[in-house]
């Protein structure tokens, strides 16, 4: 399973720790990292680096896709914040956005606008899925930041109404904040 993954895993994310710069993964693959073990398929890897080193990630990956024949580009800004993609056979494989450090505390911008969070949270751990190794912020920073999508998941109709980003989501929140938590919030698909 996710095996178009395999790129980001033995090439990009390798390249980056090598150049020093943090980088965090985020989303359906980092909660899988928590479980370690894949739980359904994941289009691609969502990372965060701070906003400081966000010009030198996009250098480094611009170069690695260079060199791959991939295509990374700026996607649609949302709330003003950046965002690029790494396209591999016609497919987004990899986001990456910036976060911002506020003092003790670091500014994620969402679709429903900023939240801030301890900066603690951002400790580096180390996890694994068979072979491939890679950073994740802390398990309570993920809950927070899946807590925040289903914020504005849940406000939209179009999501609401995608069968396969329900039943994503319903797996996402099953798998870190278990089964009863995800039976009280996904009561039954709304299509």
């Amino acid at each position: 399973m996710n095996q178009h993954l395999e790129p980001i895993f033995k090439i990009l994310i390798p390249n980056i720790e090598k150049s020093g710069l943090s980088y965090w993964v985020y989303g359906g693959v980092a909660i899988a990292g928590v479980k370690g073990n894949f739980y359904r398929v994941n289009a691609d890897i969502d990372i965060f680096v701070l906003e400081k080193d966000y010009k030198k990630v996009i250098n480094n990956i611009t170069a690695t896709s260079d060199r791959n024949l991939w295509i990374f580009k700026p996607a649609k800004l949302l709330n003003n914040r950046p965002k690029s993609e790494l396209i591999i056979e016609n497919k987004e494989r990899l986001s990456i956005v910036p976060i911002y450090e506020r003092g003790n505390e670091i500014e994620f911008i969402f679709e429903n606008g900023p939240k801030i969070f301890a900066r603690k949270l951002l400790n580096p751990v180390i996890r694994y899925i068979g072979e491939y190794k890679f950073i994740t912020p802390s398990e309570d920073l993920l809950k927070e930041l899946l807590r925040c999508y289903l914020e504005s998941f849940f406000k939209s109709e179009r999501r609401k109404n995608n069968k396969i980003l329900w039943e994503k989501r319903k797996l996402d929140v099953e798998q870190l904040f278990g089964e009863q938590e995800s039976k009280r919030l996904f009561i039954e698909p709304l299509i």
